[in-house]
C-alpha cells in the first residue's frame, strides 16, 4: 500500500511539473514555443496549447507539420491558441479573471501590423450576436484578422497542395464559427 501511494505522489509531482513549465518543442524541424505556455498552459500532445477543444485548430496543424510549414504559419497557430485557452479559461472563471486584457494587448502587440477592415468587423459581430464586450470584441477581430492574413498566405503556399489550401480555409472558417460565439457568450 505505501508502495502505491509513493507511485501516486510520485506521477501527481510529475504531472504537475510537466504541466506547469513552459515546454519548448519541435515544430517543422525548429523549437516554436507559445506565448500560452507562458502561462503554464501546456500542449496538447504535439499541439500548441488548449488544442484539445478543436478538431479544426488540430486539422491545420497536421496539414502544416506535415509540409514542414509550422514555424512559417506560426502566427496562424498562435492565434488559434490564444482564443482556444481564453474559452477554457471563461469555462472556470469570470471573464474579469481569463487574462483577456493581456491576450488583447498581445493581439496587438506581437503579431506585426494588423489591418483592420469593415469585412471582419461584421464578420466578427455576426458570429457574436452583439453578445460581447467591446474587449471580447477587439481581441476576436484582431485574431480574425491575423489568421486571415495567414490564411491568404497559405492559399499562395507553393508547397501545399490545392486540397490542403481548401482544408485548412475551411477549418478555420469552422474554428471561428464554434469558438467566438463562446467566448463571446462568456465575457
Amino acid at each position: 500500500m505505501n508502495n502505491l501511494f509513493s507511485l501516486v505522489l510520485l506521477t501527481s509531482v510529475l504531472h504537475y511539473f510537466l504541466s506547469s513549465s513552459p515546454i519548448i518543442s519541435q515544430f517543422g524541424g525548429s523549437k516554436v514555443s507559445f506565448l500560452e505556455e507562458n502561462r503554464g498552459n501546456p500542449k496538447y500532445q504535439q499541439y500548441p496549447p488548449c488544442y484539445d477543444i478543436c478538431g479544426a485548430s488540430r486539422k491545420i496543424h497536421d496539414i502544416l507539420s506535415k509540409n514542414n510549414l509550422t514555424q512559417k504559419y506560426h502566427n496562424l497557430l498562435e492565434a488559434h491558441s490564444l482564443v482556444l485557452c481564453q474559452e477554457v479559461y471563461t469555462m472556470k472563471k469570470p471573464c474579469e479573471n481569463t487574462m483577456l486584457k493581456e491576450r488583447l494587448e498581445e493581439t496587438q502587440n506581437k503579431f506585426g501590423e494588423i489591418k483592420m477592415t469593415q469585412e471582419i468587423k461584421n464578420r466578427v459581430e455576426k458570429l457574436v450576436d452583439n453578445q460581447g464586450s467591446y474587449q471580447v470584441n477587439k481581441f476576436l477581430e484582431n485574431i480574425m484578422a491575423i489568421c486571415e492574413r495567414e490564411v491568404k498566405k497559405i492559399m499562395e503556399e507553393k508547397n501545399l497542395n490545392d486540397s490542403d489550401k481548401e482544408t485548412i480555409k475551411q477549418m478555420n472558417d469552422t474554428f471561428y464559427q464554434v469558438h467566438y460565439g463562446v467566448v463571446a457568450e462568456k465575457c
